[in-house]
């Protein structure tokens, strides 16, 4: 069952999240793709994500932690990611496909010179939440 992972580390980005909203875009491109299943971790965002339905053909989980996301994103075909180093480096040393989205709200934009550094030497591909 190709499987993507969301992930947003324990911040607050619902940016990202909700990009990944019933019937848009990235969920229309994902069905294209023929992705079966969508994890959606959501750290501190306060959108009702668990009650995130996207049709039949996309089985969907949506949750704000898990003890278990090293073994998820091990498990998964894509990972799109907030710019955290933490969740970068996890993704990277398992050998994921890799898609990340810096958070540019924060303070010093660290995760985006982050981001932009990886992908300039291939490692990743760097997008918006748009």
């Amino acid at each position: 069952m190709p499987t993507v992972l969301v992930t947003v580390g324990s911040t607050l980005f619902d940016d990202l999240t909700l990009a990944f909203a019933p019937e848009g875009e990235v969920i229309k491109a994902l069905k294209d793709a023929k992705f079966d299943k969508l994890l959606l971790q959501y750290g501190k965002g306060s959108l009702p994500l668990t009650e995130l339905s996207t049709g039949g053909d996309l089985q969907t989980e949506a949750f704000r932690f898990s003890d278990e996301i090293d073994e998820l994103i091990r498990k998964s075909d894509l990972v799109v990611s907030h710019a955290g180093s933490g969740s970068i480096l996890t993704a990277l040393r398992a050998g994921k496909k890799l898609i990340v989205v810096p958070n540019t709200s924060l303070m010093d934009n660290h995760q985006a010179e982050l981001a932009l550094a990886l992908e300039q030497d291939n490692y990743l591909y760097v997008s918006t939440p748009e």
